[in-house]
């Protein structure tokens, strides 16, 4: 098997099967010489790789299905797999080394994004009001990794509940508590009204 060079450094759409569309970096293929230096079979072919790349997370099928996949002869279609080989737009990779980059892509998205075990304490203890936006709530929350100080954000959220601004209904939604980390303001400061002196 064959695996496209540098996807997985241009391709950010990771865990998704059968996309039909992908990120091409127009500027980067016109100004790379060693892309011009191909023929126009193996720059046509190369562009097809690509899209066909694109169903299986950069990797290439095996050249029968590849040949039928994109309507070549198998006979042609090995010359051009092994010349783009040699010029290192392919990298054979084996069944083994993909399952293996698997692993460590899913073991780095889960470190990456954290846990969201206190993710709902946190939501029924908000107010009613301008709750909105749950799901990009929760994986901001991941992100963030705010497990970590989800107690001072719960004690945060529940003091605050109880001053003048939030019981009249003045509480910012969710995302903008998450995105200005609001827990880090004292909630017994006094508040400033606008206009006040």
């Amino acid at each position: 098997m064959f695996k496209i060079k540098n996807w997985d450094k241009f391709q950010h759409y990771k865990h998704k099967n059968k996309m039909t569309w992908y990120k091409m970096y127009g500027g980067d293929i016109l100004n790379d010489v060693t892309y011009m230096e191909l023929s126009e079979t193996e720059r046509l072919f190369l562009r097809e790789a690509w899209d066909l790349a694109s169903q299986f997370n950069g990797v290439l099928p095996d050249l029968k299905s590849c040949a039928f996949r994109l309507r070549q002869n198998e006979e042609k279609l090995k010359k051009i797999y092994d010349s783009l080989n040699a010029k290192n737009w392919f990298y054979e990779v084996t069944e083994q080394e993909l399952k293996k980059e698997v692993m460590l892509t899913v073991l780095k998205s889960e470190v990456v994004r954290g846990t969201a075990n206190d993710f709902e304490k946190w939501w029924e203890a908000l107010p009613a009001k301008r709750k909105i936006n749950k799901k990009g709530c929760l994986d901001k929350w991941k992100s963030k990794k705010l497990d970590n100080i989800s107690k001072q954000i719960i004690s945060w959220t529940a003091t605050m509940k109880k001053t003048k601004e939030w019981l009249e209904g003045f509480n910012p939604s969710p995302e903008v508590i998450i995105n200005q980390e609001r827990w880090n303001d004292n909630p017994k400061s006094p508040t400033q009204i606008r206009g006040a002196l």
